[in-house]
């Protein structure tokens, strides 16, 4: 993720040398700005389910009756508790 937010304002820094005068430059600047809040955003709104998706994980179980195999699967919650 550092890399790529590297990347991102090593391009915003070369689009802005590339603007002719200081009103073109302002006007890059707010649209740069708001990309990337935008990104910023998105991000943060994806975090709870990186958090709900690193927490689950799927259990398979694999049953076998009279010759035939059956394959379960199961959400199973992954808790991390405190031993004491």
């Amino acid at each position: 993720m550092a890399t790529l937010l590297t990347e991102a304002l090593k391009g915003a820094h070369a689009e802005l040398l590339e603007a002719n005068g200081p009103l073109e430059r302002l006007r890059r600047i707010g649209a740069l700005t708001g990309i990337l809040a935008g990104e910023v955003v998105h991000a943060a709104s994806l975090t709870p389910l990186g958090l709900r998706a690193a927490r689950v994980r799927r259990c398979v179980h694999v049953l076998q009756r009279s010759g035939t195999v059956y394959v379960v699967v199961q959400r199973c919650i992954v808790a991390r508790t405190a031993v004491t």
